[in-house]
């Protein structure tokens, strides 16, 4: 992870709403203080191979719904000396242990209280990587367009239900980073040369501006909003202690992303006594075992940190809510 080492101290963790168990129900919020305070220099991921450079989309887009770019305020006193800077990259590079341009692996949220956001990117990218491909366009002049879909009520206050339309922001390669060029907020993925990988950044700053301008106001959210807003298709949640293995395995067979999120807990960090499992965080649901009875997750924070296995016990036990949402 590229993280300021000197963030500043974190704040009280937030309480979250109860899993929402219809559409109308409230959206459980999670991530707030849910940033990576472990430094992790970008330089200590493991060197791709036979790398593959992606850097535009073979389909136009065809809305006019376009914001202009700019860069979102900063405002996270975590990183208080950060300031923009050029990152020389591409969107996509294929490197070692990638099955697509854009994959799950590439995801490293940084000094950000936004593993909702990032987490919904992991794994859309890892269910359909398509759709996340499709998303950015490279528009020839050292900027980026980046797809959104914005949800939409039918009729006077949505009475007759809703619908996505396309949300496009502009964004440029330059990112908040630290004293030495790293950037602070979402990490690189793989690098091509001197090139970086850049998806996952273009995107969280391209959600920053249209949420508000500014990358404080994106802190905490809901893991099936942001998916959502990935796909332009609604996202399902359930309370975690009524999901069956059976209906995760079905979901991710199905090609359906999956998030899980943890509770606050008093503010301590840890939840388990082996500090793989994190308060108030989400996490990408990755894999089921059904003849052992686990389930697999990755944290967000990317690959240097070892996923979770857990009895479908513990996850029913320690997580608050699943999300779900088709990418296909």
């Amino acid at each position: 992870m590229n993280v300021n080492a000197n963030a500043g101290a974190v704040q009280p963790r937030p309480s979250i709403a109860p899993a929402a168990t219809t559409e109308t129900a409230p959206r459980a919020q999670t991530g707030k203080n849910s940033f990576n305070d472990t430094f992790q220099p970008a330089t200590e991921r493991k060197a791709p191979v036979a790398l593959n450079a992606f850097s535009a989309l073979s389909l136009p887009f065809q809305s006019n719904n376009t914001s202009r770019g700019g860069n979102p305020d900063i405002g996270v006193d975590r990183v208080k000396d950060a300031k923009y800077g050029h990152v020389d990259g591409t969107p996509f590079i294929q490197g070692s242990g990638d099955a697509h341009p854009a994959d799950w692996n590439d995801i490293q949220q940084g000094n950000l209280g936004d593993c909702y956001f990032m987490s919904a990117m992991g794994e859309v990218a890892k269910q359909n990587p398509d759709v996340i491909q499709n998303a950015i366009k490279d528009n020839g002049d050292g900027s980026y367009t980046v797809r959104f879909y914005e949800k939409k009520g039918d009729g006077p206050f949505g009475l007759f239900g809703h619908h996505y339309e396309p949300k496009d922001i502009k964004v440029t390669p330059d990112f908040p980073v630290d004293a030495g060029g790293n950037q602070v907020f979402a990490g690189p993925g793989d690098t091509d040369g001197s090139k970086k990988e850049l998806w996952p950044a273009l995107m969280e700053k391209a959600y920053a501006q249209w949420k508000g301008g500014s990358y404080h106001g994106i802190e905490g959210g809901n893991p099936g909003d942001a998916m959502s807003a990935l796909t332009g298709k609604d996202s399902s949640e359930k309370s975690a202690k009524d999901v069956t293995i059976d209906e995760l395995d079905q979901a991710l067979n199905s090609g359906k992303a999956v998030v899980a999120g943890t509770p606050e807990n008093g503010g301590k960090k840890e939840m388990f006594e082996n500090k793989t499992l994190y308060t108030d965080h989400a996490y990408m649901v990755t894999g089921v075992d059904k003849a052992n009875g686990t389930v697999t997750l990755r944290n967000p924070w990317g690959t240097w940190t070892p996923d979770v296995k857990l009895s479908i016990a513990d996850f029913n036990k320690y997580f608050s809510y699943v999300d779900t949402n088709p990418t296909r």
